[in-house]
């Protein structure tokens, strides 16, 4: 009940302090929804994640701040997009739910979980519209970026901590708040959740903001600190060694070529960040390294390059089960229940973001997940040119971005990940209001006066009414 009320109390003082500057709120978000996204289901809080409970927390004062300044905002490409995206992937699976495959024999708990599904993309949603439509000053940005680099340096060295056991005191206590990942059933080795959750995504996030600092590097945004880019890139990329997972450190290379391509320009701490990877993975990372290579039977054979095993494993699954699965689902899908082919133990072994839309939402939802991806990506290539440094340096990050979640979606589904879809929820948000024309607020209209009296004196509108 104490640790309860302290929770409450902490959640009321957030409550207060976004109302009053909803930049408070904003970069409470950036810098703790990553960090608490591995907590367990109402191991603090009935029924949700922390993070969960930190973005309705803002969310509502948001609201409650903006509800009396009303104000009119354009409405952008970027608005449409994203609307589109999550309510497409909300509203086909939940109908097909409600119509043709909802379970209404099983328990309340699982009903519940199965419905959270269903309304997952709503977060990504909700975490675009308060990036996009808050009143963010160039500083307040900043800030948001430094507390999301700052939350992505702790993440890479719990994950390295974790791997590694250099403090396992340290180790001990963090997996007694966040529970230990699942294994697959072809995975043996030990992969660091971090305080995200999954191995998986600690790759991907770290991939994320290792790109987020090289594009700032690369652009010399004055806002930012070089040392600290540095060192965020490096952190970064030894996390995204450390995880042991293949499709964002093979995915790191092409990202980091075309944010080179973008900027015009190899920043130092490029140089500096591959001359520490090397340092890191040599010294603390290769026996971990040496095993995964091992493991996933990485190398050179007669043929060429081998495929990693965990690869080859997801495509004899998607080949002898999930694709005959989903052939007579294929234009709807089946919601976020699967196909009674499909054994209750390969639930959780999709592992494909378009494979998982298919599932959710049938052609529909892939093409939905492409076309988001793909409107991101030009639309960041689209300020290539542009004259200033933060259009410029957003638009670079959601163009790697876009890049990035689609190359490494292949073999995962990233953006079921709440530090994933956070944080391309923020770059992209923070774009979307830098681009959006200058909001208005909503003038009142004058009152319609009654016509004098004859010889009566003429009515004028009180003071402050009316047209200036």
């Amino acid at each position: 009940m104490a640790a309860l009320l302290a929770v409450g109390a902490i959640g009321a003082v957030l409550l207060a302090l976004t109302i009053w500057r909803p930049a408070i709120g904003c970069g409470v978000l950036a810098l703790v929804f990553p960090i608490t996204t591995g907590i367990a289901r109402g191991a603090l809080i009935p029924l949700l994640r922390p993070s969960e409970a930190i973005l309705l927390i803002v969310a509502t004062g948001l609201i409650v701040h903006y509800l009396p300044r009303r104000r009119r905002l354009a409405i952008s490409g970027l608005d449409y997009l994203l609307v589109g995206f999550a309510a497409g992937l909300v509203l086909i699976p939940a109908l097909l739910l409600f119509l043709t495959h909802y379970p209404f024999d099983i328990n309340l708990p699982d009903q519940i979980e199965h419905w959270r599904e269903v309304f997952g993309p709503a977060l990504f949603l909700a975490f675009y519209l308060i990036f996009s439509r808050t009143a963010l000053t160039r500083s307040d940005m900043a800030i948001c970026l430094n507390l999301a680099l700052a939350a992505s340096v702790i993440v890479g060295l719990v994950a390295i901590v974790q791997l590694t056991g250099i403090l396992p005191g340290l180790r001990d206590l963090i997996e007694t708040y966040y529970p230990a990942t699942e294994l697959h059933a072809w995975e043996s080795l030990h992969r660091p959740p971090s305080l995200l959750g999954h191995f998986s995504a600690v790759g991907a996030f770290a991939a994320l903001n290792y790109t987020l600092a090289l594009v700032l590097a690369a652009i010399r945004h004055p806002s930012f600190s070089p040392i600290w880019l540095g060192l965020a890139m490096v952190v970064n990329a030894a996390a995204v060694l450390a995880s042991l997972t293949v499709a964002p450190i093979v995915a790191l290379v092409p990202v980091t070529i075309a944010v080179i391509w973008y900027a015009r320009r190899v920043p130092t701490q490029l140089v500096v960040t591959v001359a520490a990877a090397v340092v890191v993975g040599t010294m603390l990372l290769s026996p971990f390294l040496a095993g995964r290579l091992q493991q996933q039977q990485i190398g050179f054979a007669a043929q060429g390059l081998t495929a990693p095993q965990s690869l080859d494993a997801r495509i004899r699954l998607w080949e002898a089960v999930f694709l005959p699965a989903l052939a007579p689902h294929i234009w709807l899908g089946t919601g976020t229940v699967l196909p009674a082919e499909i054994p209750p133990a390969l639930n959780g072994n999709i592992d494909s973001e378009y494979l998982g839309e298919a599932f959710r939402a049938g052609l529909i939802g892939v093409a939905l997940l492409v076309m988001l991806l793909v409107c991101l990506f030009l639309t960041g290539l689209r300020g290539r040119d542009s004259p200033s440094t933060w259009r410029r340096s957003l638009s670079a990050v959601v163009f790697a971005d876009a890049m990035l979640v689609a190359a490494v979606g292949v073999s995962a589904q990233y953006l079921t990940y709440g530090a994933v879809y956070s944080h391309l929820a923020m770059v992209v948000g923070l774009l979307a209001a830098l681009t959006r024309p200058a909001g208005q607020p909503i003038v009142a209209p004058a009152p319609e006066l009654a016509p004098p009296r004859r010889g009566a004196a003429p009515q004028l509108p009180p003071v402050g009414v009316g047209a200036t």
